[in-house]
């Protein structure tokens, strides 16, 4: 499992601007849903911290069950990122790579 793109073992021996460049490539010529599906999660996620937020508000729950709901959330929102670095992402870059 990787944390991040510089972990592909493609990319680990080269410099920052290098990996940031190469991933950009491989997104743009291999994986053109990432941005969308990227700003969707976004939208959701803002979409449903706000409503939890609101239900907390019309329910008077206690404070520690917001604080709980924002840290789900957070959490939703880094398992995304974390597929979409392991998904997607290191398809893109495998192929970029098996193509250069």
């Amino acid at each position: 499992m990787y944390f991040r793109t510089s972990q592909y073992p493609a990319l680990k021996r080269r410099p920052r601007a290098e990996q940031r460049d190469i991933v950009a490539r491989a997104l743009r010529h291999h994986s053109r849903g990432v941005a969308w599906r990227f700003w969707a999660a976004l939208v959701l996620i803002v979409v449903l911290a706000l409503g939890l937020a609101w239900v907390g508000v019309i329910l008077r729950l206690p404070p520690w069950i917001t604080l709980a709901e924002a840290v789900v959330v957070g959490l939703l929102f880094y398992v995304y990122l974390i597929w979409e670095i392991n998904g997607p992402v290191h398809r893109a870059v495998q192929a970029y790579m098996a193509k250069k």
